[in-house]
């Protein structure tokens, strides 16, 4: 965004940074008038982006040359209205010519400034010939997201206005190589009604906007100065675990301060759950007293029931282990988990196994050696846990068994027999923390005098390492790689003693709380003969079958797929189970937050009796403000009727 000649002159980013945070747009209309400075953001995360960004153009430029294509590229405009008007002349040439691919051209219609990467000529005829152009622009993500899409929509219109008619059809080359074509009608009339938006608000006289925390602020340039303005504002988006929607309402209610929360008596405020209430007061009273206090506070909550909790921590062993996962979701088509770590703790000293994996074979080979190394040790040890911190590496063995058909009854068996333990929702459901963030790093001042002194103090820094070696194969990149991930599982075995001491203040203030008894890991009889028999026939359908589809023949191929087509409905059933046992581990007022679930229900009553079921009526607080609908579960008697204040369940 930008004025020149006294002109403002927008761009399609401006139109999606609009959707995402109005505030956005207000602060960029100001610096483009000059009245603010607009801040620079030094980023290794943005500018690793960026540089994958045009790497990804690159190669799907130079696919085009090898066809033999006739491409037209473009330098970028500098940003005057001459050149603008100028670019968007020489575009217009080259579409009036014919070419096949014109790369980075530009469009100006006095407004709007666009620069679409890639117009491809179709056989499709308009007043330019018997021919027309559609766009497609190269994206890293992995499937169509709105904002790419509206983007698309800009460059069509712009096509639209020069070649008169409207481009059939928009395609995003995601970064998986995968060209996703769109239906331009598809999307129009959205585009046309978020346009008019976007230009009746950048026109108008400006008004004021708040920057309430959006997702966009990840990636903003202006993220440093809206935060400080929250810091300021004692605003109650600090507030962990604060939802926008609460903040509203306790804003109506004359609370609009975290400071004023945490002073607030205690009663109801229309459209907030009582029992999130009360979370949030604490949470505040907790934040507030760290502002003045030298260490971090904390609170042992009371118990919450079987599985939450203290009481999904079991009785600790020597042979535990603890875990940690490195991904870099922008390598390959997938993203990749390259590096597995495990510590286990040898006479009070930790002791750090590193499984590396740079590509997807080697990936594969990791994960099973990962698994092989877990089913070894829990047969050695039955009483064993598995300690990490967050779902992320529960999810990706889920994922890594399915993807590669291969160590799925070793993880069924982990999670059959709850070896795993998430220590973030132990935290979450037992103690609270004078904190704005609930992150393995931020928790460790609880339990660690200082700072980290690893090279690499976070995720997205361990990414740009190993983006760097893939560039350099410096081997001191994944020497830094290796020791964020040892303390990051040290870092887990020290929060689990932590856990531990504050289990027993739990006690002393509340009572016995039990540990979680044993779990069945082992399948059932049936089961284990459908495994045995199933593994028996993949065996004779891969044997000799080449690792890599390039080296297979058509024979082979078959086998392969076939091979892998003998478990896919009980594959295809597995996800949905493990989304059933995960929401069994949440607590009402996480269901509540739960996109996809209902929290809180209340019985009120049976309803009537159809053939062989009952149908009960329960009761939800309508302040969920959440559309849920929820299909049958696999052998679940039960299921919802529908989403509203009351639902009726048929039962056996």
């Amino acid at each position: 965004m930008q004025f020149l000649d006294g002109r403002l002159i927008v761009s399609p980013s401006d139109l999606t940074g609009f959707l995402e945070c109005e505030h956005l747009t207000q602060q960029e209309l100001a610096a483009a008038r000059g009245e603010i400075a607009r801040p620079d953001r030094d980023d290794p995360v943005l500018d690793m982006l960026s540089r994958r960004g045009l790497e990804h153009e690159g190669r799907h430029l130079a696919s085009f040359k090898a066809m033999g294509l006739r491409i037209v590229e473009f330098p970028f405009p500098e940003g005057t209205l001459a050149n603008l008007e100028k670019a968007h002349a020489e575009t217009v040439a080259a579409m009036q010519a014919g070419v096949d691919i014109i790369y980075q051209g530009t469009f100006f219609d006095g407004r709007w400034r666009c620069h679409p990467d890639f117009l491809n000529r179709v056989d499709r005829p308009s007043k330019l010939g018997d021919y027309s152009y559609e766009v497609a622009d190269a994206k890293l993500a992995r499937k169509a997201k709105a904002a790419a899409v509206l983007q698309c929509c800009v460059y069509s219109e712009q096509v639209a206005a020069i070649q008169g008619v409207e481009p059939e059809h928009l395609t995003l080359i995601l970064g998986n190589d995968i060209k996703e074509e769109l239906r331009f009608k598809d999307y129009g009339a959205y585009y046309r009604s978020v346009k008019r938006r976007f230009e009746e608000t950048v026109l108008a006289p400006a008004v004021q906007t708040y920057p309430d925390p959006v997702d966009h602020c990840r990636i903003c340039r202006w993220i440093d100065v809206c935060e400080l303005r929250r810091q300021q504002d004692d605003h109650l988006c600090l507030v962990a675990g604060m939802r926008r929607d609460q903040t509203r309402r306790l804003q109506l209610a004359g609370i609009p301060t975290m400071a004023a929360l945490a002073a607030s008596p205690s009663e109801l405020v229309p459209g907030i759950n009582e029992v999130a209430l009360d979370r949030l007061r604490r949470q505040a009273k907790l934040q507030v007293e760290r502002k003045g206090a030298d260490a971090l506070t904390y609170e042992v909550l009371a118990p919450l029931g079987e599985h939450l909790g203290f009481q999904a921590m079991p009785e600790p062993t020597p042979a535990d282990l603890f875990f940690d996962m490195e991904g870099d979701p922008f390598v390959g088509e997938n993203g990749l988990e390259y590096l597995f770590g495990i510590t286990e703790m040898v006479e009070g000293t930790p002791r750090h196994h590193a499984f590396w994996g740079h590509d997807t074979v080697a990936e594969k080979r990791a994960f099973e050696d990962v698994m092989d190394f877990l089913i070894q040790r829990l047969d050695r040890h039955p009483d064993l846990h598995v300690y990490h911190y967050a779902a992320y590496e529960s999810n990706a063995l889920k994922w890594l068994a399915s993807t590669y058909a291969t160590r799925e009854q070793e993880v069924d068996r982990l999670l059959r027999g709850r070896v795993l333990v998430d220590l973030y929702r132990v935290v979450r459901q037992s103690v609270q923390v004078g904190t704005e963030s609930y992150s393995l790093k931020e928790l460790e001042a609880l339990y660690r005098a200082g700072k980290r002194t690893t090279e690499i103090v976070d995720a997205a820094s361990s990414i740009v390492a190993y983006e760097e070696w893939l560039d350099s194969c410096a081997q001191q990149k994944l020497d830094e790689i290796l020791a964020y991930n040892a303390d990051d599982c040290l870092s887990t075995a020290q929060l689990r003693d932590w856990l531990e001491a504050r289990r027993l203040e739990g006690i002393a203030k509340y009572g016995e709380i039990p540990r979680p008894g044993p779990e069945k890991t082992e399948p059932s009889d049936n089961l284990r003969d459908i495994d045995q028999r199933t593994a028996a026939v993949l065996d004779r359908l891969l044997a000799g079958v080449p690792e890599e589809e390039e080296d297979r023949t058509p024979e082979q191929q078959a086998r392969y797929l076939l091979a892998h087509s003998l478990n896919w409905h009980r594959r295809e059933a597995k996800s949905e189970w493990w989304e059933y046992y995960r929401k069994g581990t949440l607590t009402d007022e996480q269901l509540m937050a739960d996109p996809d679930s209902i929290g809180g229900l209340e019985f009120r009553g049976e309803v009537r009796q159809e053939k062989q079921s009952n149908i009960f009526r329960y009761y939800f607080d309508p302040t969920q403000e959440y559309k849920v609908t929820m299909g049958d579960k696999p052998h679940d008697p039960r299921r919802l009727e529908g989403a509203g204040t009351v639902v009726d369940l048929d039962g056996i």
